[in-house]
Parts: structure tokens; C-alpha cells; sequence
């Protein structure tokens, strides 16, 4: 889990950045990534492994560029009829793929995901949530039994993460060492 990254990592999320994607402040797209010479992906994987170990983060690949998008069908005289859509750094979220790939298949393989959760999950989606709430609710209708369901909306979820409580939670599944270090940098 803790060390360093392969190059056949870094091929690996290379070869699925999305192309036509807006860069960062820094000015890197995802096409110049994709086309660095075999020596320049040595030391970008150098770079990442350092920023792993040691934590630091280069201040430019925490900070947007926010790009405020019109909902349609909205006042436009309203701040609330735009959604804000920030561009990262295309070198940052590459690593942050890294990391993410390199955590998805520690929790996979140790099973610390439960199975109701469909969010952020490769191969998941909403209607396997929705699939057992709908054949529950038509046993009940077979049975003459009531089914109570209870929906709740966070708006902005991802924006009231406690990060605290996120980073204890994964220390307590056994995120730790220069992972640990690099994504409570990252937050």
C-alpha cells in the first residue's frame, strides 16, 4: 500500500486521462501529459512518489481555477442559477487517481466497503439502490404489508465532508503511512 508508485501505475492513469479537458492554473493538459517522452514520465513518476513520501504537495495542485456555469431555466440575476465548476490541475488530479486507484484496490481487497454502497464505486450505479428498494416495496404489495421508505437530500455533501471524521476513518481501516500522509495533505 505505502510504496512507491510503478511506472506501469502511471502509464496506467495516463492512459485514462479524458482529452479535451480544460487545464489548471499551471497550464498542463491532460494531451501534453499523455505525449511526455519516456524520460520526462520518469521523473513525473519521481515527483509524484516524492510528493507521496514526503507529503508535500505542490500549492498549485490544491488550487481551482472556479468557472461559474449557468443552470438553465434559471434567474441569471441570481448566484444560485450557477453552478461553480473548478479546474484543476491536470498533474495533480493524475495523481490523485494514482492514490485513488492504489485505495480502491486496498478496501476491494479487504473487503471494507459494504455492499450497499453503490457511490464511488466501479461497475455500481443508482439503480442498485433502487432495485431492491422497488422489489421490497412489491413484496409488500404481494404480502398486503406497508413499506415506509425514507429519502434524504443532502445538498453539497461532498462540500460538509468532516475531514476530520474522513481521515480517522481511514486511519481506522488501515489507510496509513505515506497514503495517509499524501491525501490528509491533498484535504
Amino acid at each position: 500500500m505505502n510504496k512507491n508508485f510503478t511506472q506501469h501505475e502511471l502509464d496506467r492513469a495516463i492512459q485514462d486521462l479524458k482529452l479535451k479537458k480544460s487545464p489548471g492554473e499551471d497550464g498542463v493538459t491532460n494531451e501534453m501529459i499523455q505525449h511526455l517522452g519516456k524520460n520526462m514520465k520518469k521523473k513525473l513518476l519521481q515527483l509524484y512518489n516524492t510528493t507521496c513520501t514526503t507529503g508535500n504537495i505542490p500549492q498549485i495542485w490544491k488550487e481551482a481555477i472556479m468557472i461559474p456555469i449557468y443552470k438553465q431555466g434559471k434567474d441569471k440575476k441570481k448566484p444560485e442559477s450557477y453552478r461553480p465548476v473548478g479546474l484543476l490541475s491536470c498533474l495533480g488530479k493524475t495523481m490523485e487517481r494514482m492514490v485513488n486507484t492504489r485505495m480502491t484496490w486496498y478496501l476491494e481487497k479487504n473487503n471494507i466497503l459494504v455492499e450497499e454502497q453503490a457511490g464511488f464505486q466501479r461497475g455500481r450505479c443508482t439503480e442498485d439502490q433502487i432495485t431492491p428498494i422497488a422489489q421490497d416495496i412489491e413484496d409488500g404489495f404481494q404480502e398486503k404489508k406497508h413499506t415506509v421508505v425514507v429519502w434524504i437530500y443532502m445538498a453539497k455533501a461532498f462540500d460538509r465532508v468532516w475531514r476530520d471524521g474522513l481521515l480517522f476513518k481511514l486511519k481506522d481501516n488501515g489507510i496509513s503511512g505515506n497514503m495517509f500522509k499524501w491525501t490528509e495533505q491533498y484535504l
